[in-house]
Formats: structure tokens, C-alpha cells, sequence
């Protein structure tokens, strides 16, 4: 996957083999594609050594492997794991290996061992011979593989010079899907060995901190407009604080001269001036109402 412009090489290191397919997708393919295929062995295992085969599986392919020893008395260990496990007499004495394997099984005579795999990585099928004499196993495996559907790329390329190369302009990613041929009935499985490269091109630097140095410019703005916003909305809020303060103020200071008023009027008249004064009002009050 690529997200910036890339030259992005795949080389074969074994060229004495042929048949590797890369293609290129704007986006990833749907994993939809069932093959089927299956291999016979007939093994013979020294005693206190092992075998095994490297499958690569996708979410959702199932194995089938039938076995039978045809080694009388004689049984062998059966595992089938992510990991390569070395000859070991370990092997039987620690529970981590068997619980982190996708199968574990010490097997006897004949019998079938169904797995369904749920998670995309190289797994190997392995025999363990832990007698003193040779084994000899006789293993069906039949392989139901999930594979991406290639028809849709818009890039491809079959290794014909050794390497395969994409030059892509693109800021959005690109998927890349891998393929090798079908497996041969009785042939041995076996592996490829390529290196993947890809080198990014000056222009995706520029174009990414161009863009980085735009959206901060537009943060910058965007922040110094709402900062803007906010002082002015403080003053005028301010200013509303002060005026209504100073309406109170007015308002108390009123009152104040009112009483100061009637206090110097009842000192400058006296008592006796006062309530004279309030029987001429009171009088006056009873002509109006009749």
C-alpha cells in the first residue's frame, strides 16, 4: 500500500522459476475467489526429527488433512502453526506451544483433521517423529483456498525481465495483490523468494508539507477570527455591566437626597411645625373628597 507518489519494485531473487503475477488496484479487492486443490504425501520421518510445508491462507480457507501411519504401534505428532517448531523434546512439556497452535495432535492410525482459518498468515504443517525407529505417514490434504479477485486491476505485471516496477503519481493509496500458479498435482510445495522496495519521490514530500503548512495557516486564521469574536462579545458585555451599575447608583442616590430632604425640613420647622403641617394636608385631602 502506498499513499504518497512512489517508484514501487517487486524483484524475483530465484528467476529459475516462473509464474509470479502483480497487480496493481486503486483500491483493495474483494477477497472472493474459491480455488481448490489437493496433494498426496507419503513421508518417511527419522526418528527424533521432523517435516513440514508452508501454506499461505486467507480469512476463510479451510484444511483438510487425512492422515494415516502406516507404521504399526509407531504415532507421530501433528502440528499445524504459524510458527516453524524446531525438534524438541520441549515440545511435549510446554502447554504454551499447544495452546498458541491452530492444531496440536498426537496422531495414531488413520483419522481426518478439519480446520477452518480465520486469520491471514503463513501457516506450516508439520510432522514430529518422537520414536526410536522411522515413521511412515501417509497425509491427504485438501486445501480450499480464498484468493482476491484480479479482475479489476488497472496494473499488471508477470515478472518477464525478473522485476516489476510502478510508478505511481497518486496521493491516494494503491493495493497490490501477489499471485503464484496453481499447485501441480504431486509436485512439491514449494516457495518464491522476492523483495519488495519502494523508494518515495521528492514531489510526495513537497506536496505533503504544502499541504500541512496550509491547513496550519487556516487553523491560524480560523482561531484568530473566533478570538475576535469572543473579545468583542466580552466588551460589549462590559459595557452593559457599567451602565447598569451606574443606573443603581443613580437611582440609590435619589433616595438618599429624599430622606436628607425630610430630615432638614423636620429640623427647620420642629415638631410642632410638622404635625400643623401634615393637619393642613390632611384637611385638605377631606375638602377634595367631598
Amino acid at each position: 500500500m502506498t499513499l504518497l507518489p512512489t517508484d514501487f519494485q517487486v524483484k524475483e531473487l530465484d528467476d529459475s522459476r516462473s509464474g509470479l503475477e502483480l497487480f496493481g488496484f486503486y483500491k483493495s479487492p474483494p477477497l472472493d475467489v474459491i480455488v481448490n486443490w489437493s496433494e498426496s504425501r507419503l513421508l518417511s520421518i527419522s526418528p527424533r526429527s521432523f517435516k513440514g510445508w508452508p501454506y499461505y491462507l486467507n480469512n476463510g480457507a479451510t484444511l483438510n488433512i487425512s492422515y494415516s501411519i502406516k507404521s504399526e504401534g509407531s504415532s507421530a505428532l501433528l502440528i499445524v502453526d504459524q510458527v516453524l517448531r524446531h525438534f524438541s523434546d520441549s515440545l511435549f512439556e510446554q502447554p504454551l506451544y499447544q495452546k498458541n497452535a491452530l492444531s496440536w495432535n498426537l496422531i495414531r492410525g488413520t483419522g481426518v483433521i478439519e480446520l477452518k482459518i480465520s486469520e491471514a498468515s503463513t501457516y506450516f504443517v508439520s510432522l514430529y517423529n518422537f520414536n526410536i525407529r522411522d515413521v511412515k505417514v501417509e497425509l491427504d490434504i485438501d486445501v480450499k483456498a480464498v484468493l482476491y479477485d484480479t479482475k479489476q486491476s488497472f496494473y499488471k505485471c508477470n515478472f518477464s525481465n525478473g522485476n516489476c516496477t510502478y510508478n505511481t503519481m497518486s496521493l491516494l493509496g494503491n493495493s497490490f495483490v501477489l499471485t503464484s500458479p496453481a499447485l501441480k498435482h504431486g509436485a512439491p510445495v514449494e516457495g518464491w523468494y522476492i523483495r519488495f522496495s519502494y523508494q518515495p519521490r521528492w514531489i510526495g514530500y513537497v506536496i505533503g508539507t504544502g499541504l500541512v503548512i496550509c491547513f496550519t495557516l487556516v487553523a491560524i486564521k480560523l482561531w484568530k477570527m473566533l478570538f475576535t469574536c469572543l473579545t468583542v462579545d466580552d466588551s460589549m458585555s462590559s459595557q452593559r455591566r457599567r451602565l447598569l451599575a451606574n443606573k443603581d447608583d443613580d437611582g440609590s442616590s435619589m433616595g438618599s437626597s429624599l430622606a436628607g430632604d425630610d430630615a432638614d425640613l423636620e429640623e427647620f420647622m420642629g415638631n410642632e411645625g410638622l404635625q400643623k403641617l401634615v393637619v393642613v394636608v390632611q384637611s385638605v385631602e377631606g375638602s377634595s373628597r367631598r
